[in-house]
């Protein structure tokens, strides 16, 4: 008992710590998040109340930031109405229509860091429906069938994006749904697990 109980508290630890982190840990993750930190993809809001919802860009590779970034958005947003959105570092859309997204970000790129938020999205909850958002390449792609991010350092260097969920046909968050969208969980190796029953 004396030495499983150490392994018992050890083990509570890491998942309050895994609570608080990111939930998509792989490179160059694209999801949609109803916190800033990029933690929460799950949420319930009542009829009649606003909430913010943040597009997020989880452990980028780029040396040099953010110069611009392209995807498609959805959403069943008839259950919504749409307040506002900004994008990050007074950037500008220059695809239509709506859902593709692309956006151009003025000198200095974003900066580097392992959470940067690209837009921010006000709704206002019209019905209690359940609504996903998925995330897919634009119509007409820069990267072939790819969501994608400019290096701030190099223009050309054009890095593709992972949706959290692990596929565009899954959705990387959900309101008044039923359970959480799937999210990719970190790998690990064998040794990894082993480590973990020593």
């Amino acid at each position: 008992m004396c030495r499983l109980l150490p392994r018992v508290i050890l083990l509570n630890l890491c998942f309050a710590a895994s609570a608080l982190a990111q939930s998509d840990q792989h490179p160059n993750g694209i999801g949609v998040y109803f916190d800033s930190q990029a933690t929460i993809v799950s949420a319930t809001v009542p009829v009649d109340e606003s909430f913010a919802l943040y597009l997020i860009l989880t452990n980028p590779s780029a040396p040099g930031g953010v110069a611009g970034w392209e995807l498609a958005f959805h959403c069943a947003c008839q259950n919504l109405f749409l307040l506002g959105y900004s994008f990050a570092g007074d950037g500008v859309n220059i695809c239509d229509p709506w859902p593709d997204i692309c956006v151009g970000i003025p000198p200095p790129p974003l900066p580097r860091a392992e959470t940067i938020v690209l837009m921010t999205l006000n709704f206002y909850v019209l019905t209690d429906a359940c609504v996903e958002y998925t995330l897919t390449p634009v119509e007409y792609p820069s990267l072939p069938g790819q969501m994608s991010y400019n290096d701030g350092a190099d223009l050309f260097n054009l890095i593709p994006l992972h949706p959290s969920s692990g596929d565009v046909a899954l959705p990387v968050a959900a309101l008044n749904c039923e359970g959480p969208p799937p999210i990719r969980a970190p790998k690990s190796s064998w040794g990894q697990t082993k480590a973990l029953y020593r």
